[in-house]
């Protein structure tokens, strides 16, 4: 397991929780676009959140299908319920980046064909008031 993450808290949870569980993994701490995608090989790619958070999105996307040729999984946050107090304090004090971007199906789409990849997006929608996603599987296509 590898996660990429600036937030230092973040990556010494992710360190504990993968001791904790026996799981070999490692915290890289950095922000993602600084990642060199020639010194990871990961059985599986998870890009959660992150998309809506960069400013070139479809670099960062095919960074990671180098990553891992077999495919990648990507979700998107389509809707959000209002911030709570505590999320406010957290945005307020800079440890969590706004989303600099809105990522769309449509923007999925053309990023996945211009990279070579088929796509399948699945929209999951919780209860009312909680965030909304949209989860895509990103996998070669043998045309």
């Amino acid at each position: 397991l590898i996660l990429v993450d600036p937030w230092h808290d973040g990556c010494r949870w992710f360190r504990q929780f993968c001791l904790t569980h026996g799981l070999n993994g490692m915290a890289v701490d950095t922000v993602v676009e600084d990642i060199d995608a020639n010194c990871y090989h990961p059985d599986v790619v998870v890009c959660a959140e992150v998309l809506e958070h960069v400013l070139d999105p479809h670099s960062l996307l095919e960074k990671l299908v180098r990553m891992h040729p077999e495919g990648i999984i990507v979700t998107v946050p389509i809707a959000r319920p209002e911030p709570d107090a505590e999320e406010l304090r957290v945005i307020a004090a800079g440890a969590v980046q706004e989303h600099v971007r809105r990522v769309t199906s449509q923007d999925l789409t053309l990023w996945s064909n211009d990279l070579g990849y088929k796509i399948t997006i699945e929209r999951v929608v919780g209860q009312q008031g909680t965030w909304q996603y949209l989860i895509a599987v990103l996998e070669p296509s043998h045309e």
